[in-house]
């Protein structure tokens, strides 16, 4: 839901994440071009100039090992219950 309808908190980092992501994979489909102009060379530049400025936004939301474990259990103790 709240990808359809997200509140005022999560728009900016939404955004920022779409922003990381579509940079990453325009940089990696140019990338695949048989051939470059400096024109194609500036467009790369510029994708990996965005994918760095933002970056971040993905380290800040990235689940620890700890919280991974975390929810490991709880899914094994969900199966239990419902078996």
């Amino acid at each position: 839901m709240a990808l359809r309808q997200p509140d005022s908190t999560q728009v900016q980092p939404f955004r920022r994440v779409l922003s990381c992501v579509r940079s990453l994979l325009d940089f990696t489909i140019m990338a695949q071009y048989q051939s470059h102009t400096p024109e194609t060379i500036s467009y790369m530049e510029q994708y990996v100039t965005q994918f760095h400025e933002t970056k971040d936004i993905i380290f800040e939301f990235r689940i620890s090992k700890r919280m991974q474990e975390k929810a490991d259990e709880l899914r094994k103790a969900l199966r239990r219950q419902i078996a």
